[in-house]
């Protein structure tokens, strides 16, 4: 069987470890695994297997992304194709109806519809609504459906009218067999005496990082807590610009980008998520397995879910500082503290194999295994 992972970009965000863990995982079972991505932005060392290969289809832009789909799938014939994303799932859709009827496509769900269509404005929002029509029409004769979550996967039946009985739910593959090894890769020597609140993830509006730097800068001097944040995006001129006031000078910490987030959370003391919106929260499963204290937003569509309705950490309202303040005094003070070692088995439910071999299971379906030429 071959399989293709299809993306619009090929970036350095949550999205694209999943797709390298997928492949990761398909490729050590032996399955043949080719990755296709309109433009390779980014492409780190070992993000994937040598086994896999990795090809740009759409270099001058958008428009050119059908049409180096089209190329792609006519030299390498996949039997099934996994999306990561609803447009290029209605593409995939089209393309199989019209060139290739035997592939099988799964469209993959990694995102809510009606959270980013909520927040979106001007172009953004006639973007995602003409993107959802486009799903209302063509997803229904996609060959499987996966969702990260049970939330994602409603939503996407509220929006599109898909049936929710046709779409599989598979938490994102987060933990894989090297984790202890990628912790103790380069941890970082924080010079700091007290507890350490990190965020982790792109620096982009929907994650509120406006929100924790609010909470943090109300806390208590008592607690001599330093804000740590890993991550870069569009907003981090914005965000340098404000923590160089001078009451937060000194008291956090902006990494940039960095390959493996996992020592910079084993470092840390709390993780907080303060998103709007989240298809699942890679991070959160990522820094359980830490042994970290958790807070998030009860954002959709992921958060509840990961924590299983507050019983791994604290779920607060969207958009309340106040909320968050309070509840990182709740951590900080120990008057909250949960488990670690029921964190890291809850983590370990996110196994990479166990997503691996359930997505494997879809492509298989009904695939007539190749004849020799």
């Amino acid at each position: 069987m071959k399989v293709a992972i299809v993306m619009s970009r090929l970036s350095n965000g949550g999205l694209e470890r999943v797709q390298s863990h997928l492949a990761h995982a398909f490729a050590a079972r032996g399955v043949d695994t080719v990755v296709a991505a309109g433009r390779v932005l980014h492409r780190h060392s070992g993000d994937f297997p040598d086994a896999v290969e990795v090809i740009e289809i759409a270099r001058p832009g958008r428009f050119a992304f059908p049409f180096g789909l089209y190329r792609f799938l006519r030299q390498t014939r996949p039997d099934c194709l996994f999306t990561s994303s609803n447009d290029v799932a209605c593409i995939a859709v089209v393309l199989k109806r019209l060139c290739f009827p035997r592939m099988r496509v799964i469209a993959t769900h990694h995102l809510s519809l009606s959270g980013p269509i909520e927040r979106a404005t001007g172009w953004q929002r006639v973007k995602l609504l003409v993107v959802r029509t486009l799903m209302r029409a063509l997803l229904g004769r996609a060959d499987g459906h996966v969702a990260v979550t049970q939330e994602v996967a409603s939503d996407v039946s509220a929006q599109t009218g898909l049936d929710p009985a046709h779409i599989r739910v598979i938490h994102n593959p987060i933990i894989g067999d090297d984790f202890t090894s990628r912790v103790a890769e380069a941890a970082p020597a924080l010079p700091w005496p007290g507890p350490v609140i990190v965020f982790a993830g792109r620096l982009a509006p929907e994650k509120r990082i406006d929100l924790l730097v609010d909470a943090f800068e109300t806390l208590p001097p008592s607690h001599d807590a330093r804000l740590l944040i890993v991550g870069d995006g569009p907003q981090r001129a914005a965000l340098v610009q404000r923590l160089a006031q001078p009451a937060l000078k000194g008291r956090c910490f902006l990494t940039g980008f960095v390959a493996n987030v996992f020592p910079w959370l084993a470092a840390s003391d709390v993780l907080v998520l303060p998103s709007d919106y989240e298809g699942f929260g890679n991070v959160l499963v990522e820094a359980m397995a830490c042994g970290i204290q958790v807070i998030s937003t009860d954002c959709p569509h992921g958060p509840r879910e990961i924590l299983d309705n507050g019983r791994h950490g604290q779920l607060i309202p969207t958009g309340d500082a106040t909320a968050l303040r309070d509840a990182l005094e709740r951590t900080l003070s120990g008057q909250v503290r949960f488990d670690p070692a029921q964190l890291r088995a809850r983590a370990a439910e996110f196994g990479i194999d166990r997503a691996a071999q359930a997505y494997l299971e879809i492509a298989s379906a009904g695939v007539v295994p190749r004849t020799a030429d």
